[in-house]
């Protein structure tokens, strides 16, 4: 018994030991704590003697793993550590049946932390496994939060601490033994790594087919060379026979038994589609349709998508022209399908007489031919009393400021046209002014505002598309001298620097009184009506501002159309001159160059059955809208931009003889000048083909 317990106490001791490393030195009970013996059971009391109890652990260090070997005597100031001789501060000794001994010596040598709080007179020793805390004075501690009662407490005596080795050492899992004939106790602990494995590991085929053998090779590992002696794997098989994604978790165990962290990887099993499509032949006049039959299949009956690449609806070029449709499944895996169309030198339909039959409404269509050979039809142009006040100088906006100002009796339309260039947010204000002496309501017709965004080409097409909708008046009474601002829709959108800003929108006064419009541009929390009085004009960049007399224009064209190509020219100097005007702000004369704000209305008398009509810009890229009999809204084209020259959206087929008005307006951002195209569109050859499913 007594060799038992003095095996105990010195494990304890080295339990206790590694727990006080970190004590600051200076501090009461710094250097030896006496540890009284865990509660006992019957029978088993402290013996004044050390007893053997197992021999100490003297396995050697291997990977992960270091061993600590270290003796004391009873009596004796001279020990070692791993075979280091030291010289201790105070003697190992026996009291009253419990085995002291010099708290930092051993818990320096067994590698535990040590924290001393003055304030509480709590020891806190932290050892690899364990945390124990000690009330100096007191029976009470804790083993990893689990209260027990010592049969003696922690003291302090000449400034050093003492500590039971039995309870420590077993607290810290030390192993003790004692020997009778040399009073020398050896206290042996191994520290085993908590560093986890590492799993890893690749396919051979990250993608295989359903029943083909997977193959893995591992690549797991550990940091400090610790063998990995387990494998737990989820999830793996050597084949699968259903197609899908699979996910396969691997977990590994080191020699000191701990475990990696899950590593998955994912698995795709599946078969790749099979695309495949037919023409109804391999050999095709010029211009002639080509119906296109798609027969492709997935073996394991996943849904697909198809990408087509060179599968026109008509070749315009004889030779070999190459036609590949790729096939994508549900699990990405991607097949493709090339074939090759022959294209003889017969010519079937020519180019434009091929999208004149067959390209889509508002669809942009190569257009090669002649055009400024065409007759141009417009003469004759009629103005009304309508007032433009274009707002557009400076278009890039350095700040807040005046952007145009003037004054009109009667109706009116306001144009603005803006890019944030400043660096902070912006909004842009229209303010009415009744210079008058008495009321009058100022009533918005009809707008449209897009905006803001830096796309500054779509910006066209979708404010005239809102313009030439119907829609509700908006009206607004000022008093004589009151102002208030109008078009809410434009204020209400924060420009963020770099964004552009577009609107158009058309003004009714209720009485032939003067009213003074200010566009301005402010910062979002600004209150327009307190800072105009403070605002000034802003210097001009180079663009154009000004009040115009001919905001709308009218033309009527009773000629016939469509018997040959014929074209109406818009935007230019010679056939639609540009609008004279002055610039409020500085009293010169400008120019209203392409004509933006101005709105066209066309009346076409005659267009002849089977007649198309096509826009075909001339300046530059293009994208707007026009109205067709004041009910049809056709984005010029539907989608994407229309380039110049050599391309032209299909506006309108004329089946039927007859009338046909056309609203336009040149859109913000876009080139002028344009052309309307008149041109016969010839009859079929007898195919039944619908361009909508050329491919089948």
């Amino acid at each position: 018994m007594t060799f038992t317990i003095l095996k105990r106490l010195l494990a304890a001791t080295a339990l206790l030991t590694s727990m006080f490393l970190s004590l600051p030195p200076a501090v009461a009970g710094d250097d030896v704590i006496a540890l009284p013996p865990p509660p006992q059971a019957p029978g088993d009391a402290p013996s004044p003697a050390p007893a053997q109890d197992k021999p100490v652990d003297t396995a050697g260090p291997g990977p992960g793993r270091q061993t600590i070997r270290v003796i004391l005597y009873l009596g004796r100031q001279d020990a070692t550590v791993n075979g280091r001789p030291v010289t201790l501060d105070a003697v190992p000794a026996v009291d009253n049946g419990v085995t002291l001994v010099p708290l930092r010596f051993v818990s320096e040598a067994l590698g535990a932390a040590v924290h001393w709080d003055g304030a509480a007179k709590t020891i806190t020793v932290k050892g690899a496994d364990a945390k124990v805390v000690l009330h100096l004075g007191e029976r009470r501690a804790t083993v990893n939060g689990k209260e027990v009662t010592l049969v003696a407490a922690p003291r302090a005596e000449q400034g050093r601490t003492l500590v039971p080795l039995r309870f420590v050492g077993e607290a810290l899992s030390a192993t003790v033994h004692y020997e009778q004939a040399t009073k020398a106790v050896t206290i042996g602990l191994t520290l085993i790594s908590k560093t986890p494995p590492v799993a890893r590991f690749t396919f051979a085929r990250p993608r295989v087919r359903p029943g083909e053998p997977v193959q893995v090779f591992e690549e797991s590992s550990h940091p400090e060379g610790v063998p990995i002696v387990d494998r737990e794997w989820t999830g793996l098989e050597n084949s699968y026979g259903q197609a899908g994604i699979y996910q396969v978790t691997l977990r590994v165990k080191d020699a000191n038994g701990n475990w990696s962290e899950p590593f998955a990887q994912k698995l795709v099993v599946n078969s790749p589609p099979e695309p495949s499509f037919t023409t109804e032949k391999t050999r095709y006049r010029i211009g002639e349709p080509v119906v296109y039959r798609n027969t492709s299949r997935d073996p394991d009956g996943h849904a697909m998508t198809f990408t087509w690449q060179g599968n026109a609806m008509a070749f315009f070029e004889p030779g070999k022209h190459t036609v590949s449709l790729t096939a994508k499944d549900e699990l990405g895996d991607t097949a493709t399908e090339t074939v090759e169309i022959e294209v003889t030198d017969d010519i079937y339909y020519t180019k434009e007489q091929f999208y004149l039959l067959y390209g889509g409404v508002g669809a942009i269509i190569p257009y090669e031919e002649a055009v400024l050979e065409f007759p141009v039809v417009n003469d004759g142009w009629k103005q009304s009393d309508r007032v433009l006040l274009r707002c557009n100088n400076p278009e890039k906006i350095p700040g807040s400021g005046i952007l145009y100002r003037d004054t009109v009796s009667g109706p009116a339309r306001l144009m603005i046209h803006h890019l944030n260039n400043s660096s902070a947010d912006m909004r842009i204000w229209v303010l009415a002014r009744n210079a008058g002496t008495q009321p009058v309501t100022v009533t918005t017709t009809r707008q449209g505002g897009a905006g803001p965004s830096k796309s500054i080409l779509q910006l066209g097409r979708t404010h005239l598309s809102r313009f030439f909708s119907a829609q509700a008046p908006e009206s607004v009474t000022l008093q004589p001298e009151q102002t208030l601002a109008v078009l809410p829709a434009v204020s209400a959108a924060v420009i963020k620097p770099g964004q552009c800003f577009t609107a158009l929108a058309d003004i009714e006064l209720s009485a032939p009184v003067p009213v003074e419009f200010t566009f301005a541009a402010l910062a979002p929390a600004a209150d327009p009506v307190k800072e105009l009085p403070q605002l000034a004009p802003l210097p001009g960049d180079g663009h154009i501002r000004g009040t115009f007399p001919d905001a709308d224009r009218t033309l009527t064209i009773d000629t016939a159309l469509g018997r040959m190509h014929q074209r109406l020219l818009l935007g230019d100097y010679e056939h639609d001159p540009p609008a004279e005007g002055v610039d409020a702000l500085t009293g010169q004369n400008v120019q209203n160059q392409g004509n933006y704000g101005v709105v066209y209305r066309i009346t076409l008398k005659d267009v002849r059955a089977r007649t198309g009509v096509l826009v075909n810009a001339r300046g530059g890229v293009f994208c707007g809208a026009v109205a067709l009999d004041g009910k049809t809204i056709m984005g010029v084209p539907q989608d994407g931009i229309l380039q110049p020259q050599k391309w032209a959206v299909i506006l309108h087929r004329q089946q039927a003889g007859g009338p046909l008005t056309v609203e336009f307006s040149p859109p913000s951002g876009s080139f002028l000048p344009v052309n309307l195209l008149f041109a016969p569109i010839p009859n079929k050859k007898g195919e039944s083909f619908d361009p909508a499913r050329y491919v089948q």
